[in-house]
């Protein structure tokens, strides 16, 4: 059942066996196909499609605040003062801490940074979604906010910087 279930998404018989002969407990396996990729995710096999590419926007210009909105960043066109605070997709930073261009991107092997609330220490990202418990198909599609210096401004969704709140 499950070989006819994979096989029109390019999994052969060869990876079907070899999903089926590992044991739930093995959570965090991954196999993959030129179309898609599946996760032994704990009690579950998660099929996803091999995301887009992965694009990187940069914003060179800061003339009204922006929003992360539908999977990309937007110019916000109301003041910010009219905005939800608990809106994990909102956040606000120093401006005197930005150093254009602003970057969204993904997350890349070694990337760090300094999650607010955390006491101001170091944090690699790999470590942090592991503590916040997001499942191993969605760490690679968690944008990011970054400086034009490289430094990670704003886990989108999760957490911002330490070193970008906003402080008077």
């Amino acid at each position: 059942l499950l070989n006819q279930a994979l096989t029109p998404l390019g999994f052969n018989t060869f990876q079907v066996n070899e999903i089926l002969s590992h044991s739930p407990a093995q959570h965090g396996l991954i196999w993959t196909t030129k179309s898609h990729q599946l996760f032994l995710q704990k009690q579950s096999l998660v099929v996803l499609p091999h995301p887009p590419s992965k694009m990187e926007l940069e914003w060179h210009e800061l003339h009204k605040p922006l929003i992360f909105q539908e999977g990309t960043l937007k110019e916000f066109p109301q003041p910010h003062t009219n905005v939800q605070k608990d809106n994990k997709y909102i956040e606000f930073f120093d401006r005197d801490q930005l150093q254009l261009p602003l970057k969204l991107r993904y997350w890349r092997d070694g990337d760090y940074f300094y999650p607010i609330g955390m006491g101001g220490g170091k944090q690699k990202l790999k470590k942090f979604f592991t503590n916040e418990r997001v499942p191993i198909y969605a760490k690679k599609n968690v944008p990011l906010l970054v400086n034009g210096n490289g430094q990670i401004l704003w886990v989108v969704g999760y957490r911002m910087d330490e070193r970008f709140k906003i402080t008077n």
